[in-house]
Parts: structure tokens; C-alpha cells; sequence
């Protein structure tokens, strides 16, 4: 009787990384905000450290703006445009708040739901 052999970690990490590289998983209860990098998007007119994505943990895109620190949130849609818009209104946000002398931690930005999609 022939035993089948088991798939090396690197051949079944990248089978992992291959399947889960384009769709996102439903009801993962993987938190990791990595991005699937073909989703990757810079916002015409903004600066490149302004992007939207998506991750693979989420049917929604996100939204990350670097300021010394990565800054991300959830856009809570699955539209592109829409998270467009939100990533402009988020990124003002930013800017106003820095000009205010307000911190922009996550904990002091708007909630999602209240900007205007």
C-alpha cells in the first residue's frame, strides 16, 4: 500500500496565498487588514500613501492613508466608487484634523457610517 506524501509547507503556503489572492473569504474570522495586492488602488489627485484595497477577510473595501503610521478603516462597501468618495472624505478628515492639531488615531476619526457615501 503507497502512502501519499503530504504537500511541503512552502508548496501548501503558496497554494493558500494562490487561492485566497483575488476572492475574498465569507465569514472569515481572519482580522488581518493585509491587502490582496491586485485590489490595490492610489486615488487619482491625492497623495500616493491615499489607497484603497481590499482584504481577504472582508467583502468591503478599506481605506489606508501612512502619516508616520499606517491609518486604516473599513469603507463598508463593496462599491469601488463609494469607497472612493469615503477614501477623499476620510483623507480631508485627516488634514483637518493635523491642521487642528487633533490626533489622528483611530479612535478620534469619524465613524464610517457618517460620512456621506
Amino acid at each position: 500500500m503507497a502512502t501519499k506524501k503530504a504537500p511541503s509547507p512552502k508548496r501548501l503556503s503558496k497554494a493558500l496565498k494562490q487561492s485566497s489572492a483575488t476572492q475574498p473569504l465569507p465569514n472569515s474570522k481572519n482580522r488581518s487588514v493585509v491587502p490582496i495586492k491586485s485590489t490595490i488602488e492610489a486615488i487619482k489627485g491625492f497623495p500616493s500613501k491615499l489607497v484603497i484595497f481590499k482584504i481577504p477577510a472582508s467583502q468591503f473595501y478599506w481605506v489606508r492613508y501612512y502619516d508616520g503610521k499606517p491609518l486604516k478603516r473599513s469603507t463598508k462597501t463593496a462599491s469601488k466608487a463609494e469607497a472612493i468618495r469615503f477614501a477623499k472624505a476620510f483623507y480631508e478628515e485627516l488634514v483637518v484634523n493635523k491642521k487642528l492639531g487633533i490626533s489622528n488615531t483611530s479612535f478620534n476619526l469619524t465613524p464610517p457610517y457618517l460620512y456621506n457615501h
